[in-house]
């Protein structure tokens, strides 16, 4: 049995709900990071990963890197699994 992170996502995402497209920063249409931290804190739990992917009110958070060098960035392939 496997586990993941979610956020309900009206909490996570008050004013973008359902779709969640948006760009971290302050101002105008951006997420503050500092609040999207203090979400995760405060909502956040595990759930079963079959039960995540099948209840859409629940977002999965899955974290990702960028890895960049002199100019050349690091890619990785999600697997379809």
């Amino acid at each position: 049995m496997e586990f993941v992170f979610v956020v309900p996502r009206e909490k996570l995402f008050p004013t973008f709900y359902p779709h969640g497209l948006v760009r971290f920063g302050t101002g105008e249409g951006r997420f503050d990071v500092e609040a999207f931290e203090d979400t995760l804190t405060r909502h956040g739990f595990f759930v079963e990963r079959d039960y995540a992917e099948q209840t859409a009110s629940l977002q999965q958070i899955i974290p990702y890197s960028v890895v960049s060098a002199q100019e050349r960035i690091l890619l990785m392939r999600r697997l379809d699994k």
